[in-house]
């Protein structure tokens, strides 16, 4: 009986799971429509409140240059929506300035969160003499007005460089849900064009919108402008942004705005052109239907990422009725315009839908623009005396390719793991050759059958074919031929001694290209050498300044955070301790290049610790629109300098010094003192101090920072005090991976877990006492999570390492959109590092997939690192700010994840998004950020996969040169 019920129960948690997935499919089907679908509601499936398709929109096609008075003839706004002090008139004494509104911002001036959320007042800030003309600053207007006595200006005299201000108009009006609306206002701009205004909308502070730069070449005259805008979910209390920036020097000039004016109407003035069909429809339970349309009118849908290299194809069902004038299906091709607009720079039109007939399919053969970074779909008609429908639309996501080549475009290691995928829209009848040549080679110096290895979650069917026993260098091309005699080519690719080791070479640049307080060449001047005042967290309160210039700029940000810093310094350490690379040819400086990276970061810290174990963690607020060396004066004491604002007892730091220290004295430099003692003092403080190691975390943080430095201390000073506590903490490790609790169960798991850290002191602990007797539990754990990575990495065509979950049926592809690429990368860390430890070279295997994927080896068929390959993704950062550098792309960054999912793509579907002209500033998961810890990931994964190929195997502990 006890057998029965214990069966019942699992059978009704299958039935469970099983209907759960099953819902899951069906509302995805029906968000998406069939896979791998990349049109947003292409069945129009998915209504809002009022009945309309979410993800698609009308839009009025207003010139900004038309009156208001034809627009409300025309569209019918003629109702004026009620917006506080629109005509400037209101002054309020306190602050010398407009009514209702705020100053965020000034010129350079850097504020903090109490002056950024009150506003500056502006009185007291003219009359302690703070108003520096020559940059752009705000104010009271009274000779040049569009109406009244009144306007707000925005002015600059002789600007010294990039600067911006910015009013808020706080909370002045209010917006209703799916609604229509128009802004109207004036502005009068003289003296240089150089001076421009920008407008946004806060709609309830839930959605900014961001209407076109104003006119700049229109000067000396008042002109109006009216831009329209809708509504969704949006309700309550709204602001209105106004900006007046200024990106040169030299520049004199003034811009003034007035009479803002918000209006829209009782009725949708649309509903009448555009519905949801609920009785006539081709699948499903909608169709779009566009009625009689006597003046024009546009339905599109959300943006869709997509890879110029690539030919797509649109389909859709059409249905018409007495269909007359223009009626079409558009396709419009966009890219970032500059950093914050995205333009059309291409359109694809359809066939005229015209005249009566049944549901048709029509397709629509695509071929991207070249640097053309999205499309939108447009429904557009004009002149119609009929009806149209529209209904289940489709576009494949992964283009409409016959064959693609997923394979690493940085070519492969001469002793290294070789293979090539190929995904294709179709099975074949029978398996594809595929062929390898030299350059110019007429006759293959290889032939390989390709195995099939099935039909994967998007649909696509995937081949592959290993190759690495081709070892001698040169330069080659791979041939598919598959049925009916035709054969897809591959772009060159490398087979050399000493490719990786390149990679790593250049892969350290990242770091020279993220310095802080120092002069980059070619980018910008040295910066931020007036950092830092330490301040309350909250309050513009300065209490001291202190010395914290140098250090790595955060990420895409210019933020400077210590605990990523101390792991960058680490895994310089460990790349230089393994791959002794002496060259000096980058940096030109007393240490190698690779020690010298790492002595730039070290420095940082050691001037950041502040004793008794504690460090400044952070130093931050900046100016996210300047280049990095005008966004301070680079004079210490000023208003401009930057602030950092928390102190922390930081381990990660105390790891990196501890790291730094042990690389110097090991090459004998005289330096390792003064590393040293501040490593020992912070991890005595951290490990001893009650009141410092009540602020420490648990299992995951700090407890693998200390492991890890203990042992790095032990290493440097043979103290037994620090062996013993590498021993006992590790066990702690070790267990927590024996127990199983490596394993992910949600997306709210700590980044030391989901990126795998824990695993680090266990190996290192396991690779220099391999006779200690932790060390057998050592090896217990990693045996535990490689066994469980084997099982995760079959569970993709790429052999990738998909995430350690509870239950291997629900590993996913990737950790999160955020960190794919990073994880991955961690994985072939570590898994290079088992594979020596646990004497398992198919270990070595998987992670040389893993290690591949960055490189091109990958869903989007796109390298993940910066100028390696022939395409790879966008790279955002905040460097784009740097003349001459406005796509921001730093040489050689790794992006630390794909574009997936979310608001604009399809979940969990990967994207490449080609890089542009601009790094955009305004960020959304698919402007994919370079990290430093992604490239610390990569940087071990390339340093360890060196050390351990060419190799072959003797003893679980050996390792022999061929």
């Amino acid at each position: 009986m006890k057998k029965l019920f214990i069966f019942l129960g699992i059978f009704v948690n299958l039935v469970i799971l099983v209907e759960g997935k099953e819902l899951n499919d069906r509302e995805n089907r029906q968000k998406w429509g069939m896979e791998p679908n990349t049109i947003p509601n292409p069945g129009f499936e998915n209504l809002d409140r009022n009945n309309r398709p979410l993800n698609w929109t009308s839009f009025i096609p207003i010139p900004s240059d038309t009156s208001l008075e034809k627009i409300q003839k025309e569209f019918g706004f003629k109702q004026q929506v009620s917006v506080l002090n629109s005509d400037f008139e209101e002054i309020e004494p306190s602050m010398d300035f407009f009514k209702y509104t705020k100053i965020r911002k000034i010129g350079r001036i850097k504020y903090h969160k109490d002056v950024w959320k009150a506003g500056l007042n502006f009185k007291e800030y003219k009359d302690a003499g703070k108003l520096n003309k020559s940059e752009v600053f705000p104010g009271i207007e009274e000779k040049i007005v569009h109406s009244g006595n009144k306007a707000l200006k925005f002015e600059v005299e002789n600007s010294r460089g990039f600067s911006w201000s910015e009013v808020y108009m706080d909370r002045v009006f209010e917006v209703k849900p799916y609604t229509e609306y128009i802004i109207n206002f004036w502005y009068y701009q003289s003296g240089d064009e150089n001076l421009y205004g920008t407008v946004w909308l806060d709609l309830a502070g839930k959605r900014y919108i961001k209407f076109p730069d104003l006119d700049k070449k229109v000067l000396n005259q008042w002109k109006q402008y009216t831009f329209y805008f809708k509504t969704g979910e949006e309700k309550g209390k709204s602001a209105i942004q106004l900006w007046g920036s200024c990106e040169k020097k030299g520049i004199t000039g003034k811009i003034v705005f007035d009479d803002i004016g918000i209006f829209t109407h009782k009725d949708i003035w649309d509903k009448d052109l555009w519905e949801i069909s609920k009785n006539d429809f081709h699948n499903g339970q909608y169709s779009l239907k566009i009625n009689n349309t006597p003046r024009e009118i546009r339905v599109i849908s959300d943006i869709i990422g997509i890879d110029y290299h690539k030919k797509y194809k649109l389909t859709a069902f059409v249905k018409a009725k007495e269909a007359t004038g223009e009626n079409y299906i558009k396709v419009n091709w966009k890219r970032y315009a500059n950093k914050f607009d995205i333009e059309t720079i291409k359109t694809t039109i359809s066939n005229p839908i015209i005249g009566t007939f049944d549901w048709e399919k029509i397709d629509i053969p695509l071929t991207p623009p070249e640097t053309a970074q999205f499309l939108e779909v447009e429904l557009f008609s004009s002149g119609n005396q009929g009806i149209w429908m529209v209904d289940d639309l489709y576009m494949d996501g992964f283009g409409d390719e016959d064959i693609e080549f997923l394979m690493s475009q940085a070519g492969f290691e001469k002793d290294g793991y070789k293979d090539i995928i190929i995904r294709t829209k179709e099975k074949f009848t029978s398996h594809p050759i595929l062929e390898i040549y030299k350059k110019n080679g007429k006759k293959p110096v290889l032939k390989k059958n390709m195995d099939y290895w099935g039909k994967y979650k998007w649909g696509e069917h995937y081949y592959t074919a290993e190759f690495s026993e081709l070892k001698k260098e040169g330069d080659y091309f791979l041939k598919v031929k598959y049925s009916d005699g035709k054969e897809e080519k591959s772009p060159l690719f490398p087979v050399q001694r000493g490719l990786y080791r390149e990679l790593a070479k250049n892969g350290i640049k990242y770091f020279y290209y993220q310095r802080s307080g120092y002069e980059i060449p070619g980018w910008h001047k040295a910066c931020h050498l007036d950092d830092a005042w330490f301040t309350n967290f909250d309050t513009s309160e300065r209490y001291y300044h202190i010395d914290l210039t140098g250090g790595w700029f955060d990420a895409a940000d210019l933020n400077k955070w210590l605990d990523p810093q101390g792991w960058y310094v680490r895994s310089l350490c460990n790349v230089y301790n393994k791959l002794k690379d002496e060259r000096k040819d980058f940096l030109k400086g007393k240490l190698p290049d690779m020690v010298e990276e790492a002595k730039w970061g070290a420095e940082y810290i050691k001037k950041s610790y502040k004793g008794n174990g504690e460090f400044y963690f952070c130093v931050k607020i900046f100016d996210w629109r300047t280049p990095p060396d005008e966004d301070t004066d680079n004079i210490p004491g000023n208003d401009d300098d930057r602030c950092s604002n928390v102190i922390l007892p930081e381990t990660c730091a105390t790891l990196g010094l501890a790291s730094f220290a042990n690389m110097l004295k090991n090459i004998g430099n005289e330096e390792t003192k003064n590393y040293l003692e501040i490593a020992i003092d912070s991890f005595t403080n951290q490990t001893e101090n009650p009141e410092i190691v009540k602020k420490l975390t648990g299992i995951q943080k700090d407890n693998i920072c200390l492991t890890l430095s203990a042992i790095e201390l032990y290493k440097a000073t043979g103290e037994q005090k620090y062996f013993n506590f590498a021993k006992e903490h590790v066990k702690q490790l070790a267990q927590f991976c024996i127990d199983g609790n490596f394993k992910i169960s949600s997306q709210k798991e700590t980044e030391e877990k989901r990126l795998l850290y824990f695993l680090e002191p266990i190996e290192e602990f396991a690779l220099n006492f391999p006779e200690e007797e932790e060390t057998v539990l050592c090896k217990k754990a990693l045996e535990t999570v490689a066994e469980h990575m084997v099982k995760v990495s079959k569970l993709s065509p790429l052999g990738h390492t998909q995430t350690l979950t509870e239950n291997i049926e629900d590993s996913s592809i990737f950790l999160s959109p955020g960190r794919s690429t990073t994880y991955i990368l961690s994985c072939a860390f570590h898994l290079s590092a088992m594979a020596h430890i646990l004497g398992k070279p198919e270990l070595l295997k998987i992670a040389e997939k893993n290690l591949q994927y960055a490189l091109g080896r990958n869903f989007h068929g796109a390298s993940c690192m910066a100028h390696i390959g022939w395409k790879w993704g966008a790279h955002f950062t905040y460097l784009c700010n740097c003349p001459g550098h406005e796509d921001g792309i730093i040489p050689y960054a790794v992006n630390k994840g794909h574009a997936l999912g979310g608001t604009r793509f399809r979940t969990g579907m990967p994207y490449a998004v080609m890089p542009g002209p601009y790094s955009p500033l305004y960020m959304e998961e698919w402007n994919l950020e370079v990290y430093g810890v992604t490239q610390s990931f990569l940087l071990n994964a390339l340093t360890n996969i060196i050390t351990y190929t060419g190799r072959r195997w003797m003893t679980p502990r050996k390792w022999i040169e061929r």
